[in-house]
């Protein structure tokens, strides 16, 4: 191990070449989270973002990522909040998730808030002029760079 700042230590594992090969001695280095690509490079995190605030049918929903970055294989939580008055028209209206980058973020927990219930990443408001709230969670590992949409849809 060689120290190379404060509690920052790297390793090294010595790989010897074989066949024609057999007399090279190729040097990996790993640092202590174990943070390498297969050409020796260190992996660098991507970018993890915010989707957009939507507002469907009086009703204000944000989702917010608790990174801005992160390492392939991390795991990634969105917390997504909505809040306001359902209008005269809004029983059955939706508010969809989408997200880019993470396995397994299929669903948002809990299933339902105050006027509002979840299935998947999708929140349906229960009923018309009702105040709706509610904090939704959904995790999963990060497979690339990670993007979150929100849409609004009203359904007649």
């Amino acid at each position: 191990y060689t120290q190379i700042s404060g509690s920052d230590f790297n390793n090294a594992a010595l790989v010897l070449g074989t066949g024609d090969e057999a007399d090279l001695i190729k040097a990996i280095y790993v640092d202590e989270d174990n943070k390498i690509d297969g050409n020796g490079a260190a992996s660098a995190p991507v970018t993890v973002g915010n989707a957009t605030d939507v507002t469907q049918a009086g009703v204000k929903a944000t989702a917010v990522a608790d990174k801005t970055s992160a390492n392939v294989g991390e795991k990634v939580k969105y917390t997504v909040t909505v809040s306001g008055t359902a209008g005269a028209d809004a029983e059955n209206d939706t508010i969809t998730l989408a997200i880019t980058g993470l396995s397994d973020a299929t669903a948002l927990t809990p299933a339902s808030g105050t006027n509002c219930t979840v299935s998947g990443l999708v929140i349906t408001i229960t009923a018309n002029d009702t105040a709706t709230s509610g904090t939704f969670t959904v995790e999963g590992t990060v497979t690339g760079a990670v993007s979150a949409t929100l849409t609004g849809a009203a359904v007649s």
